[in-house]
């Protein structure tokens, strides 16, 4: 079965997601968003999904959005690798996306 995997720097912006949500609303609400997102990205391992190349940012390199973020990942063998959770108003260029080697590959 595909899978989705999130690297370092994915896993930190879905954990400050996650507090952000929890702050402003509740924990239902941020439990919620958090599930869809990570529908999305087990859609997006399966093929269900199609993103835009976003190779100008880095080469290989794909966006999809989801509310009000962008969910920016690369197709693996195993499914896809979520490198980066940003949100919209975040400027992508002004980011890492080294998200260094996939240990499990």
């Amino acid at each position: 079965m595909a899978e989705y995997r999130y690297s370092v720097l994915a896993e930190a912006d879905a954990d400050e997601i996650t507090a952000f949500t929890i702050r402003k609303w509740d924990v239902t609400q941020a439990a919620k968003y958090i599930g869809g997102l990570e529908a999305l990205c087990q859609e997006l391992a399966e093929g269900h999904g199609v993103g835009r190349a976003c190779d100008h940012i880095s080469p290989g390199l794909f966006r999809i959005d989801y509310v009000s973020h962008i969910v920016f990942y690369r197709p693996r063998p195993y499914g896809v690798r979520i490198v980066r959770v940003l949100h919209r108003r975040q400027l992508p260029e002004v980011h890492s996306f080294e998200e260094g080697a996939d240990e499990d590959e």
